[in-house]
Protein backbone atom coordinates (compact mmCIF):
# COMPACT_ATOMS: atom_id res chain seq x y z
CA UNK A 1 0.00 0.00 0.00
CA UNK A 2 1.34 3.47 -0.57
CA UNK A 3 2.97 5.02 2.27
CA UNK A 4 2.31 1.77 4.49
CA UNK A 5 5.21 -0.28 6.96
CA UNK A 6 8.25 1.68 5.02
CA UNK A 7 8.50 4.52 7.58
CA UNK A 8 7.18 4.88 11.75
CA UNK A 9 3.70 5.87 12.00
CA UNK A 10 3.32 9.76 13.78
CA UNK A 11 3.01 8.93 17.53
CA UNK A 12 -1.19 8.56 17.97
CA UNK A 13 -1.56 11.09 20.66
CA UNK A 14 -0.06 13.79 18.29
CA UNK A 15 -2.04 12.52 15.27
CA UNK A 16 -4.76 13.03 16.95
CA UNK A 17 -4.20 16.72 17.80
CA UNK A 18 -3.68 17.12 13.62
CA UNK A 19 -6.94 15.42 12.83
CA UNK A 20 -8.99 17.55 15.62
CA UNK A 21 -7.51 20.64 13.57
CA UNK A 22 -8.29 19.37 10.43
CA UNK A 23 -11.73 18.85 11.45
CA UNK A 24 -12.28 22.50 12.61
CA UNK A 25 -10.77 23.34 9.44
CA UNK A 26 -12.97 21.59 7.55
CA UNK A 27 -16.41 23.08 9.89
CA UNK A 28 -15.00 26.56 8.99
CA UNK A 29 -14.38 25.47 5.09
CA UNK A 30 -17.71 23.71 5.09
CA UNK A 31 -20.13 27.10 6.83
CA UNK A 32 -18.14 29.29 4.02
CA UNK A 33 -18.85 26.65 1.17
CA UNK A 34 -22.53 26.41 2.30
CA UNK A 35 -22.97 29.78 2.61
CA UNK A 36 -21.37 30.39 -0.77
CA UNK A 37 -23.62 27.71 -2.23
CA UNK A 38 -26.67 29.29 -0.95
CA UNK A 39 -25.95 32.55 -2.71
CA UNK A 40 -26.44 30.67 -5.74
CA UNK A 41 -29.95 29.72 -5.41
CA UNK A 42 -32.37 31.47 -7.00
CA UNK A 43 -33.67 33.32 -3.64
CA UNK A 44 -33.62 36.42 -2.16
CA UNK A 45 -30.80 36.41 -0.19
CA UNK A 46 -31.28 40.74 0.44
CA UNK A 47 -28.01 41.53 -1.56
CA UNK A 48 -27.32 43.39 -4.68
CA UNK A 49 -24.45 43.52 -6.52
CA UNK A 50 -21.84 45.85 -7.01
CA UNK A 51 -18.14 45.52 -7.76
CA UNK A 52 -16.05 49.02 -7.06
CA UNK A 53 -12.30 47.53 -8.04
CA UNK A 54 -13.73 47.14 -11.10
CA UNK A 55 -13.60 50.46 -12.07
CA UNK A 56 -10.12 51.55 -10.86
CA UNK A 57 -6.69 50.73 -11.62
CA UNK A 58 -4.32 49.61 -8.53
CA UNK A 59 -1.56 49.31 -10.05
CA UNK A 60 -1.74 53.49 -10.55
CA UNK A 61 1.01 54.66 -8.26
CA UNK A 62 0.10 58.63 -9.06
CA UNK A 63 -3.23 58.39 -6.95
CA UNK A 64 -2.41 60.06 -3.58
CA UNK A 65 -1.61 57.65 -0.20
CA UNK A 66 -4.89 56.04 0.27
CA UNK A 67 -6.65 56.45 -3.28
CA UNK A 68 -6.83 54.76 -6.08
CA UNK A 69 -7.78 56.07 -9.60
CA UNK A 70 -10.83 55.78 -11.52
CA UNK A 71 -10.32 54.72 -15.42
CA UNK A 72 -14.03 53.29 -15.48
CA UNK A 73 -17.26 55.18 -14.68
CA UNK A 74 -20.29 54.68 -17.66
CA UNK A 75 -22.89 56.65 -17.75
CA UNK A 76 -26.04 55.92 -16.30
CA UNK A 77 -24.18 53.38 -13.51
CA UNK A 78 -24.07 53.82 -9.77
CA UNK A 79 -20.14 55.53 -10.34
CA UNK A 80 -21.38 58.33 -12.62
CA UNK A 81 -24.79 58.84 -10.70
CA UNK A 82 -23.04 59.78 -7.66
CA UNK A 83 -20.54 61.67 -9.82
CA UNK A 84 -17.28 60.18 -10.50
CA UNK A 85 -15.63 60.64 -13.46
CA UNK A 86 -12.78 58.66 -15.14
CA UNK A 87 -9.67 60.14 -13.28
CA UNK A 88 -10.61 61.23 -10.43
CA UNK A 89 -8.64 59.73 -7.22
CA UNK A 90 -10.94 58.09 -5.34
CA UNK A 91 -11.16 56.73 -1.09
CA UNK A 92 -14.00 54.82 0.11
CA UNK A 93 -14.52 55.65 3.81
CA UNK A 94 -14.63 52.26 5.05
CA UNK A 95 -11.87 50.68 2.74
CA UNK A 96 -12.90 47.08 2.70
CA UNK A 97 -16.17 48.43 0.36
CA UNK A 98 -13.43 48.87 -2.15
CA UNK A 99 -12.82 44.72 -2.49
CA UNK A 100 -16.59 43.96 -1.93
CA UNK A 101 -18.59 42.63 -4.79
CA UNK A 102 -21.91 42.22 -3.10
CA UNK A 103 -23.90 45.04 -0.95
CA UNK A 104 -26.94 45.11 1.40
CA UNK A 105 -30.12 45.88 -1.47
CA UNK A 106 -30.43 49.95 -1.15
CA UNK A 107 -27.17 50.43 0.89
CA UNK A 108 -25.02 53.37 0.50
CA UNK A 109 -21.26 53.59 0.31
CA UNK A 110 -19.43 56.62 1.08
CA UNK A 111 -16.50 58.01 -0.41
CA UNK A 112 -14.15 60.85 -1.02
CA UNK A 113 -13.49 62.22 -4.63
CA UNK A 114 -10.16 64.18 -5.31
CA UNK A 115 -10.25 65.78 -9.02
CA UNK A 116 -7.86 68.84 -9.68
CA UNK A 117 -6.72 69.46 -5.72
CA UNK A 118 -10.51 69.75 -4.69
CA UNK A 119 -11.76 67.03 -2.41
CA UNK A 120 -15.92 66.13 -1.96
CA UNK A 121 -17.84 64.02 -0.73
CA UNK A 122 -20.31 61.59 -2.34
CA UNK A 123 -22.75 58.49 -1.79
CA UNK A 124 -22.65 55.45 -4.48
CA UNK A 125 -26.37 54.08 -4.08
CA UNK A 126 -26.27 50.09 -4.09
CA UNK A 127 -29.06 48.82 -6.66
CA UNK A 128 -32.28 47.21 -4.70
CA UNK A 129 -31.55 44.16 -3.45
CA UNK A 130 -33.68 41.56 -6.11
CA UNK A 131 -34.16 37.93 -6.42
CA UNK A 132 -31.09 36.30 -8.19
CA UNK A 133 -31.79 34.37 -11.03
CA UNK A 134 -29.83 30.98 -9.99
CA UNK A 135 -26.19 30.62 -11.45
CA UNK A 136 -25.78 26.91 -12.33
CA UNK A 137 -21.61 26.92 -12.79
CA UNK A 138 -21.41 28.78 -9.41
CA UNK A 139 -23.74 26.07 -7.75
CA UNK A 140 -21.88 22.89 -9.34
CA UNK A 141 -18.48 24.53 -8.29
CA UNK A 142 -20.16 25.41 -4.75
CA UNK A 143 -21.19 21.76 -4.23
CA UNK A 144 -17.97 20.37 -5.51
CA UNK A 145 -15.83 22.44 -2.82
CA UNK A 146 -18.72 21.49 -0.07
CA UNK A 147 -17.96 17.54 -1.18
CA UNK A 148 -14.20 18.48 -1.37
CA UNK A 149 -14.28 19.70 1.97
CA UNK A 150 -16.59 16.52 3.52
CA UNK A 151 -14.44 13.88 1.79
CA UNK A 152 -11.16 15.91 3.07
CA UNK A 153 -12.56 16.10 6.96
CA UNK A 154 -13.22 11.94 6.29
CA UNK A 155 -9.75 11.11 4.88
CA UNK A 156 -8.36 12.75 7.69
CA UNK A 157 -10.19 11.33 10.23
CA UNK A 158 -9.57 7.76 9.14
CA UNK A 159 -5.98 8.36 8.05
CA UNK A 160 -3.35 6.20 9.64
CA UNK A 161 -0.76 7.86 8.87
CA UNK A 162 0.76 12.26 9.09
CA UNK A 163 0.17 11.61 5.00
CA UNK A 164 -3.05 11.14 5.13
CA UNK A 165 -4.20 13.74 7.65
CA UNK A 166 -2.08 16.05 5.41
CA UNK A 167 -4.01 15.08 2.49
CA UNK A 168 -7.78 15.63 3.92
CA UNK A 169 -6.67 19.02 5.60
CA UNK A 170 -5.32 20.13 1.88
CA UNK A 171 -8.68 18.43 0.07
CA UNK A 172 -10.60 20.79 2.75
CA UNK A 173 -8.47 24.05 1.82
CA UNK A 174 -9.46 22.82 -2.26
CA UNK A 175 -13.21 22.92 -1.18
CA UNK A 176 -12.73 26.91 -0.42
CA UNK A 177 -10.55 28.07 -3.39
CA UNK A 178 -11.96 30.21 -5.54
CA UNK A 179 -14.94 31.07 -3.16
CA UNK A 180 -16.60 34.66 -2.08
CA UNK A 181 -19.20 34.39 0.58
CA UNK A 182 -20.48 37.72 0.65
CA UNK A 183 -22.70 37.67 3.79
CA UNK A 184 -18.92 37.19 5.39
CA UNK A 185 -17.88 40.65 3.22
CA UNK A 186 -20.54 42.26 4.82
CA UNK A 187 -19.35 42.06 8.21
CA UNK A 188 -16.85 44.80 7.54
CA UNK A 189 -15.01 44.67 11.10
CA UNK A 190 -14.27 40.81 11.24
CA UNK A 191 -13.71 40.91 7.48
CA UNK A 192 -10.15 42.21 8.28
CA UNK A 193 -8.92 39.15 10.22
CA UNK A 194 -11.00 36.44 8.64
CA UNK A 195 -9.92 37.69 4.68
CA UNK A 196 -6.67 36.83 5.88
CA UNK A 197 -7.30 33.41 7.04
CA UNK A 198 -9.03 32.89 4.06
CA UNK A 199 -6.33 33.52 1.96
CA UNK A 200 -4.07 32.03 4.10
CA UNK A 201 -6.42 28.54 3.79
CA UNK A 202 -6.04 29.15 -0.07
CA UNK A 203 -2.46 28.82 -0.37
CA UNK A 204 -2.49 25.40 1.88
CA UNK A 205 -4.25 23.71 -1.04
CA UNK A 206 -1.06 23.92 -3.27
CA UNK A 207 1.61 23.40 -1.04
CA UNK A 208 -0.28 20.54 1.30
CA UNK A 209 -0.34 18.56 -2.21
CA UNK A 210 3.82 19.01 -2.89
CA UNK A 211 3.97 18.51 0.70
CA UNK A 212 2.00 15.19 0.51
CA UNK A 213 3.51 13.92 -2.45
CA UNK A 214 6.91 14.28 -1.10
CA UNK A 215 5.78 12.40 1.85
CA UNK A 216 4.24 9.59 0.00
CA UNK A 217 7.36 9.11 -2.21
CA UNK A 218 9.42 8.49 0.70
CA UNK A 219 7.31 6.27 2.75
CA UNK A 220 6.85 4.08 -0.71
CA UNK A 221 10.67 4.11 -1.22
CA UNK A 222 11.72 4.09 1.83
CA UNK A 223 14.13 7.07 1.57
CA UNK A 224 14.34 10.02 2.97
CA UNK A 225 13.40 13.57 1.43
CA UNK A 226 16.56 14.63 0.05
CA UNK A 227 18.25 17.90 0.94
CA UNK A 228 17.43 19.51 -2.63
CA UNK A 229 13.94 18.65 -2.39
CA UNK A 230 13.75 20.42 0.95
CA UNK A 231 15.16 23.70 -0.03
CA UNK A 232 12.70 23.58 -3.10
CA UNK A 233 9.74 22.61 -0.95
CA UNK A 234 11.15 25.80 1.77
CA UNK A 235 11.53 28.49 -1.67
CA UNK A 236 8.20 27.28 -2.38
CA UNK A 237 6.47 27.77 1.00
CA UNK A 238 8.35 31.39 1.19
CA UNK A 239 7.24 32.24 -2.58
CA UNK A 240 4.07 31.85 -1.17
CA UNK A 241 4.61 33.65 2.01
CA UNK A 242 5.42 36.45 -0.21
CA UNK A 243 2.80 36.58 -2.83
CA UNK A 244 0.18 36.02 0.62
CA UNK A 245 1.66 39.20 2.01
CA UNK A 246 1.08 40.86 -1.40
CA UNK A 247 -2.31 40.06 -0.93
CA UNK A 248 -3.16 41.80 2.31
CA UNK A 249 -1.05 44.50 1.07
CA UNK A 250 -3.63 44.78 -1.86
CA UNK A 251 -5.99 44.14 0.52
CA UNK A 252 -5.48 46.79 2.77
CA UNK A 253 -3.39 49.88 1.02
CA UNK A 254 -4.75 49.43 -2.38
CA UNK A 255 -1.75 48.87 -4.22
CA UNK A 256 -0.50 45.89 -6.18
CA UNK A 257 2.82 44.51 -5.49
CA UNK A 258 4.68 44.19 -8.62
CA UNK A 259 5.17 40.56 -9.73
CA UNK A 260 4.11 38.60 -6.48
CA UNK A 261 0.33 40.53 -6.35
CA UNK A 262 0.01 40.19 -10.32
CA UNK A 263 -2.42 37.71 -11.20
CA UNK A 264 -0.36 35.74 -13.50
CA UNK A 265 2.20 35.10 -11.02
CA UNK A 266 -0.66 34.34 -8.30
CA UNK A 267 -1.68 31.58 -11.39
CA UNK A 268 2.35 30.17 -12.15
CA UNK A 269 2.76 29.47 -8.05
CA UNK A 270 -0.54 27.75 -7.64
CA UNK A 271 0.42 25.95 -10.63
CA UNK A 272 3.87 24.98 -10.08
CA UNK A 273 2.99 22.97 -6.68
CA UNK A 274 0.56 20.66 -8.26
CA UNK A 275 2.64 19.98 -11.38
CA UNK A 276 5.57 18.86 -9.15
CA UNK A 277 3.64 16.77 -7.01
CA UNK A 278 1.88 15.38 -10.25
CA UNK A 279 5.76 14.57 -11.57
CA UNK A 280 6.97 13.18 -7.83
CA UNK A 281 4.36 10.94 -8.23
CA UNK A 282 5.45 9.78 -11.28
CA UNK A 283 8.70 9.33 -10.81
CA UNK A 284 7.62 7.45 -7.44
CA UNK A 285 5.48 4.98 -10.04
CA UNK A 286 8.71 4.13 -11.67
CA UNK A 287 10.70 2.81 -8.28
CA UNK A 288 8.04 1.01 -6.65
CA UNK A 289 6.16 -2.02 -7.36
CA UNK A 290 2.99 -2.77 -9.93
CA UNK A 291 0.41 -2.43 -7.38
CA UNK A 292 2.13 1.07 -6.08
CA UNK A 293 2.72 1.78 -9.43
CA UNK A 294 -1.01 2.18 -10.29
CA UNK A 295 -1.96 3.58 -7.37
CA UNK A 296 0.30 6.44 -8.25
CA UNK A 297 -0.68 6.98 -11.56
CA UNK A 298 -4.18 7.52 -10.39
CA UNK A 299 -3.23 9.55 -7.81
CA UNK A 300 -0.89 11.64 -10.32
CA UNK A 301 -4.02 11.91 -12.86
CA UNK A 302 -6.63 12.85 -10.43
CA UNK A 303 -4.32 15.96 -9.30
CA UNK A 304 -3.76 16.72 -12.56
CA UNK A 305 -7.39 16.70 -13.58
CA UNK A 306 -8.43 18.50 -10.83
CA UNK A 307 -5.96 21.24 -10.76
CA UNK A 308 -6.56 21.75 -14.41
CA UNK A 309 -10.15 22.60 -13.94
CA UNK A 310 -9.74 24.51 -11.09
CA UNK A 311 -7.01 26.78 -11.91
CA UNK A 312 -5.56 26.88 -15.23
CA UNK A 313 -8.81 26.58 -17.11
CA UNK A 314 -10.14 29.54 -14.53
CA UNK A 315 -7.06 31.87 -15.30
CA UNK A 316 -7.54 31.15 -19.23
CA UNK A 317 -11.72 31.82 -18.15
CA UNK A 318 -10.57 35.32 -16.56
CA UNK A 319 -7.99 36.21 -19.03
CA UNK A 320 -10.93 35.86 -21.93
CA UNK A 321 -13.47 37.83 -20.05
CA UNK A 322 -14.23 36.42 -16.66
CA UNK A 323 -17.83 34.75 -18.08
CA UNK A 324 -18.25 32.04 -15.73
CA UNK A 325 -21.36 31.35 -17.10
CA UNK A 326 -23.01 27.80 -19.08
CA UNK A 327 -23.13 29.55 -21.54
CA UNK A 328 -19.16 29.38 -22.26
CA UNK A 329 -17.63 25.97 -23.29
CA UNK A 330 -14.25 26.51 -20.96
CA UNK A 331 -16.40 26.66 -17.88
CA UNK A 332 -18.50 23.07 -19.23
CA UNK A 333 -14.76 22.30 -19.48
CA UNK A 334 -13.78 23.49 -16.10
CA UNK A 335 -16.44 21.75 -14.23
CA UNK A 336 -16.08 18.50 -16.02
CA UNK A 337 -11.99 18.38 -15.38
CA UNK A 338 -12.50 19.03 -11.90
CA UNK A 339 -15.60 16.49 -11.32
CA UNK A 340 -13.00 14.06 -13.34
CA UNK A 341 -10.10 14.46 -10.77
CA UNK A 342 -12.34 13.91 -8.11
CA UNK A 343 -14.03 11.16 -9.30
CA UNK A 344 -10.77 9.28 -10.24
CA UNK A 345 -9.51 10.22 -6.84
CA UNK A 346 -12.35 8.10 -5.17
CA UNK A 347 -12.21 5.45 -7.65
CA UNK A 348 -8.22 5.09 -6.83
CA UNK A 349 -9.05 5.58 -2.78
CA UNK A 350 -11.99 2.99 -3.17
CA UNK A 351 -10.52 0.56 -5.65
CA UNK A 352 -7.08 0.87 -5.01
CA UNK A 353 -6.54 2.08 -1.32
CA UNK A 354 -4.36 5.15 -2.79
CA UNK A 355 -4.48 6.26 0.92
CA UNK A 356 -5.07 4.23 4.46
CA UNK A 357 -8.14 4.86 5.90
CA UNK A 358 -8.32 1.85 8.37
CA UNK A 359 -11.73 0.50 7.11
CA UNK A 360 -13.46 -0.76 3.47
CA UNK A 361 -16.28 0.95 2.07
CA UNK A 362 -19.32 -1.16 1.67
CA UNK A 363 -22.12 -1.86 -1.15
CA UNK A 364 -24.61 -0.05 1.21
CA UNK A 365 -22.92 3.44 1.55
CA UNK A 366 -21.64 3.63 -2.12
CA UNK A 367 -25.15 2.95 -3.35
CA UNK A 368 -26.45 5.24 -0.77
CA UNK A 369 -24.31 8.21 -2.38
CA UNK A 370 -24.92 7.08 -5.74
CA UNK A 371 -28.56 7.28 -5.53
CA UNK A 372 -28.55 10.85 -3.58
CA UNK A 373 -26.51 12.15 -6.28
CA UNK A 374 -28.60 10.75 -9.14
CA UNK A 375 -31.73 12.28 -7.47
CA UNK A 376 -30.28 15.40 -7.10
CA UNK A 377 -28.80 15.80 -10.80
CA UNK A 378 -32.90 15.13 -11.99
CA UNK A 379 -34.35 17.85 -9.45
CA UNK A 380 -31.39 20.12 -11.16
CA UNK A 381 -32.73 18.60 -14.91
CA UNK A 382 -36.52 19.12 -14.06
CA UNK A 383 -35.35 22.96 -12.40
CA UNK A 384 -33.79 23.64 -15.51
CA UNK A 385 -36.78 22.28 -17.72
CA UNK A 386 -39.17 24.87 -15.80
CA UNK A 387 -36.68 27.60 -16.42
CA UNK A 388 -36.57 26.74 -20.31
CA UNK A 389 -40.08 26.16 -21.26
CA UNK A 390 -42.39 29.27 -20.75
CA UNK A 391 -44.63 29.27 -17.61
CA UNK A 392 -47.85 29.74 -19.65
CA UNK A 393 -46.83 26.58 -21.68
CA UNK A 394 -46.53 24.69 -18.77
CA UNK A 395 -49.86 25.80 -17.27
CA UNK A 396 -51.83 25.45 -20.18
CA UNK A 397 -50.94 22.10 -20.70
CA UNK A 398 -50.79 20.07 -17.55
CA UNK A 399 -49.64 16.94 -19.65
CA UNK A 400 -46.78 18.33 -20.71
CA UNK A 401 -45.86 18.68 -17.79
CA UNK A 402 -47.01 14.93 -16.85
CA UNK A 403 -45.06 13.64 -19.41
CA UNK A 404 -41.89 15.62 -18.16
CA UNK A 405 -42.35 14.37 -14.71
CA UNK A 406 -43.00 10.50 -15.91
CA UNK A 407 -40.32 10.77 -18.52
CA UNK A 408 -37.24 11.50 -15.83
CA UNK A 409 -38.93 9.34 -13.31
CA UNK A 410 -38.29 6.71 -15.96
CA UNK A 411 -35.27 7.45 -17.12
CA UNK A 412 -33.85 7.88 -13.73
CA UNK A 413 -34.76 4.39 -13.18
CA UNK A 414 -32.92 3.18 -16.27
CA UNK A 415 -29.97 5.26 -15.78
CA UNK A 416 -29.76 4.55 -11.54
CA UNK A 417 -29.19 0.30 -12.82
CA UNK A 418 -27.08 1.43 -15.59
CA UNK A 419 -24.45 3.43 -13.33
CA UNK A 420 -24.95 0.54 -10.39
CA UNK A 421 -23.94 -1.73 -12.81
CA UNK A 422 -21.06 -0.35 -14.13
CA UNK A 423 -20.16 0.57 -10.21
CA UNK A 424 -20.54 -3.02 -9.22
CA UNK A 425 -17.85 -3.94 -12.03
CA UNK A 426 -15.79 -0.72 -11.21
CA UNK A 427 -15.31 -1.32 -7.00
CA UNK A 428 -16.50 -4.56 -5.87
CA UNK A 429 -16.11 -7.09 -8.97
CA UNK A 430 -12.92 -8.81 -6.83
CA UNK A 431 -15.03 -8.75 -4.08
CA UNK A 432 -18.14 -10.88 -5.61
CA UNK A 433 -15.31 -12.98 -7.35
CA UNK A 434 -14.01 -13.90 -4.35
CA UNK A 435 -17.07 -14.57 -2.53
CA UNK A 436 -18.35 -17.00 -5.50
CA UNK A 437 -15.05 -18.90 -4.92
CA UNK A 438 -16.08 -19.59 -1.57
CA UNK A 439 -19.31 -20.66 -2.37
CA UNK A 440 -18.29 -23.12 -4.91
CA UNK A 441 -15.63 -24.49 -2.46
CA UNK A 442 -18.45 -24.91 0.90
CA UNK A 443 -20.84 -26.43 -2.17
CA UNK A 444 -17.93 -29.20 -3.08
CA UNK A 445 -16.93 -29.64 0.98
CA UNK A 446 -19.88 -31.30 1.27
CA UNK A 447 -19.09 -34.21 -1.01
CA UNK A 448 -15.35 -34.79 0.62
CA UNK A 449 -14.80 -38.39 2.07
CA UNK A 450 -12.37 -37.51 4.51
CA UNK A 451 -12.12 -34.92 7.71
CA UNK A 452 -8.13 -34.41 7.02
CA UNK A 453 -8.91 -33.99 3.31
CA UNK A 454 -11.38 -31.36 3.98
CA UNK A 455 -9.55 -29.40 6.63
CA UNK A 456 -6.21 -29.34 4.25
CA UNK A 457 -8.84 -28.37 1.28
CA UNK A 458 -10.40 -25.28 3.77
CA UNK A 459 -7.17 -24.67 5.13
CA UNK A 460 -6.12 -23.16 1.58
CA UNK A 461 -9.42 -21.95 0.64
CA UNK A 462 -9.62 -19.91 3.80
CA UNK A 463 -5.94 -19.02 3.11
CA UNK A 464 -6.98 -17.70 -0.18
CA UNK A 465 -10.30 -15.68 0.70
CA UNK A 466 -8.06 -14.02 3.33
CA UNK A 467 -5.42 -12.49 1.15
CA UNK A 468 -2.67 -14.84 2.39
CA UNK A 469 -3.17 -14.09 6.06
CA UNK A 470 -2.48 -17.47 8.33
CA UNK A 471 -5.32 -19.69 9.15
CA UNK A 472 -5.49 -22.66 11.68
CA UNK A 473 -8.48 -24.83 12.07
CA UNK A 474 -8.49 -26.32 15.85
CA UNK A 475 -10.27 -28.85 17.59
CA UNK A 476 -11.57 -29.07 20.83
CA UNK A 477 -11.21 -32.35 23.28
CA UNK A 478 -12.33 -33.39 25.96
CA UNK A 479 -10.33 -31.42 28.39
CA UNK A 480 -11.64 -28.12 27.19
CA UNK A 481 -8.32 -26.95 25.33
CA UNK A 482 -8.03 -26.74 21.79
CA UNK A 483 -5.38 -28.05 19.26
CA UNK A 484 -4.17 -27.16 15.89
CA UNK A 485 -5.22 -29.89 13.88
CA UNK A 486 -4.00 -27.64 10.52
CA UNK A 487 -2.17 -24.59 9.86
CA UNK A 488 0.91 -22.62 10.74
CA UNK A 489 1.93 -19.40 12.09
CA UNK A 490 -0.62 -19.92 15.22
CA UNK A 491 -0.40 -21.13 18.49
CA UNK A 492 -0.41 -25.12 18.78
CA UNK A 493 -2.93 -25.59 21.77
CA UNK A 494 -4.85 -23.26 23.84
CA UNK A 495 -6.01 -23.78 27.08
CA UNK A 496 -9.53 -24.59 28.07
CA UNK A 497 -9.45 -21.37 30.68
CA UNK A 498 -7.61 -19.11 27.79
CA UNK A 499 -9.61 -15.92 27.17
CA UNK A 500 -10.22 -17.05 24.00
CA UNK A 501 -11.81 -20.14 24.79
CA UNK A 502 -14.04 -18.36 27.44
CA UNK A 503 -15.43 -15.77 25.36
CA UNK A 504 -16.22 -18.44 22.71
CA UNK A 505 -17.92 -20.54 25.07
CA UNK A 506 -19.75 -17.49 26.79
CA UNK A 507 -20.84 -15.02 23.35
CA UNK A 508 -20.84 -18.58 20.51
CA UNK A 509 -20.20 -16.41 17.77
CA UNK A 510 -17.76 -14.91 15.73
CA UNK A 511 -14.78 -12.62 17.60
CA UNK A 512 -12.81 -9.83 15.50
CA UNK A 513 -12.12 -7.31 18.55
CA UNK A 514 -9.76 -7.45 21.81
CA UNK A 515 -8.21 -10.45 21.07
CA UNK A 516 -5.11 -11.03 22.60
CA UNK A 517 -1.68 -10.68 20.97
CA UNK A 518 -0.30 -13.60 21.86
CA UNK A 519 -2.66 -15.68 19.56
CA UNK A 520 -1.36 -13.46 16.48
CA UNK A 521 -4.91 -13.69 15.09
CA UNK A 522 -7.68 -11.12 14.77
CA UNK A 523 -10.47 -13.35 13.74
CA UNK A 524 -11.90 -16.21 15.48
CA UNK A 525 -14.79 -18.01 14.08
CA UNK A 526 -15.96 -21.31 15.99
CA UNK A 527 -17.56 -24.38 14.66
CA UNK A 528 -20.47 -25.07 17.21
CA UNK A 529 -23.03 -27.93 17.48
CA UNK A 530 -25.83 -27.05 19.18
CA UNK A 531 -24.41 -25.58 22.23
CA UNK A 532 -21.35 -26.71 22.21
CA UNK A 533 -18.04 -25.21 21.15
CA UNK A 534 -16.53 -28.56 19.02
CA UNK A 535 -13.72 -26.21 17.23
CA UNK A 536 -12.90 -22.63 15.64
CA UNK A 537 -10.92 -20.78 13.38
CA UNK A 538 -8.36 -18.17 13.87
CA UNK A 539 -7.21 -16.00 11.08
CA UNK A 540 -4.41 -13.25 11.25
CA UNK A 541 -3.90 -10.51 9.61
CA UNK A 542 -4.19 -9.73 5.87
CA UNK A 543 -0.82 -9.49 4.85
CA UNK A 544 -1.63 -6.40 2.47
CA UNK A 545 -2.65 -4.23 5.67
CA UNK A 546 -6.38 -3.88 5.06
CA UNK A 547 -9.04 -4.59 7.21
CA UNK A 548 -11.66 -7.51 6.94
CA UNK A 549 -14.64 -6.03 5.68
CA UNK A 550 -18.06 -6.77 7.85
CA UNK A 551 -19.01 -8.88 4.75
CA UNK A 552 -16.02 -10.67 4.55
CA UNK A 553 -15.92 -11.46 8.92
CA UNK A 554 -19.76 -12.54 8.01
CA UNK A 555 -18.35 -14.59 5.24
CA UNK A 556 -15.39 -16.43 6.80
CA UNK A 557 -18.13 -17.58 10.06
CA UNK A 558 -21.02 -18.81 8.20
CA UNK A 559 -18.43 -21.05 6.02
CA UNK A 560 -16.29 -21.53 9.19
CA UNK A 561 -19.52 -23.14 11.10
CA UNK A 562 -20.32 -24.84 7.90
CA UNK A 563 -16.90 -26.77 7.59
CA UNK A 564 -17.55 -27.79 11.37
CA UNK A 565 -20.58 -29.41 10.59
CA UNK A 566 -19.09 -31.27 7.57
CA UNK A 567 -16.64 -32.82 9.71
CA UNK A 568 -18.76 -33.30 12.65
CA UNK A 569 -21.24 -35.22 10.05
CA UNK A 570 -17.89 -37.19 9.02
CA UNK A 571 -17.03 -37.86 12.36
CA UNK A 572 -20.59 -39.90 12.33
CA UNK A 573 -20.15 -41.47 9.53
CA UNK A 574 -16.57 -42.86 10.45
CA UNK A 575 -18.26 -43.44 14.14
CA UNK A 576 -21.31 -45.47 12.35
CA UNK A 577 -18.26 -47.76 10.29
CA UNK A 578 -17.06 -48.63 13.17
CA UNK A 579 -19.83 -49.75 14.91
CA UNK A 580 -20.83 -51.51 11.97
CA UNK A 581 -16.99 -53.26 12.35
CA UNK A 582 -17.49 -53.91 15.61
CA UNK A 583 -21.20 -55.37 14.73
CA UNK A 584 -20.59 -57.53 12.30
CA UNK A 585 -19.66 -61.03 11.81
CA UNK A 586 -15.91 -62.28 14.12
CA UNK A 587 -13.51 -64.51 12.21
CA UNK A 588 -14.39 -68.24 12.83
CA UNK A 589 -17.74 -68.12 13.06
CA UNK A 590 -20.50 -69.30 10.42
CA UNK A 591 -22.36 -66.34 8.43
CA UNK A 592 -25.91 -66.86 8.05
CA UNK A 593 -27.00 -66.36 4.33
CA UNK A 594 -28.87 -63.42 3.15
CA UNK A 595 -32.31 -63.43 2.11
CA UNK A 596 -33.30 -63.79 -0.84
CA UNK A 597 -34.47 -60.71 -2.84
CA UNK A 598 -38.17 -60.61 -3.11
Amino acid sequence: MVGDNSRPETPEPRLRWWKALVLVLAAICGAHTTIFLLGTLPINTGLSYLYPADNVDLTDYTAPPGYVRVVKAASGRPFHTAGVRVGDAIRFDRPRDLHRLAFQGGESVGLSILRDGRSTHAFIPAPPAETSPGFPASLASALLGLFMVLAGGLIATRARQASGVLLGATMVSMGMVGSFTYEWENLIVPWFPLGSFWSLIMVLAPVGILAFAMMQRANTTGRAVTTVWRVIFAVYLAMHAAAWLAGLYLEYAFREVPVFGTAAFLSLLHWTGPIVASGLLIQAARETTAQDRTRFGFLAAALGLYFVGSTFIGFIINMTGNDFSLGNPLVVVKLAASATGVGVFLYAMLRHRVVDLGFAVNRTLIYGVLSTTLLLAFFFLEWGAEQIIPAGMREANMLMSAGIAFGLFVVFHKLRDWVEKGVETLFFRPWRDNDARLSRFLKDAAYITRADALTRTALAEFTRYAGGARVGFYGVGDDGSALLHSGHGLPPRVEADHSLMVRLRADREALHDDLPETLGAVLALPMILRTEVRGFVLIGAKPSGEDYRPDEREALAGAAQRIGMDLHALEIDRLEAEVKRLAGPRPGRARSRPMAAV
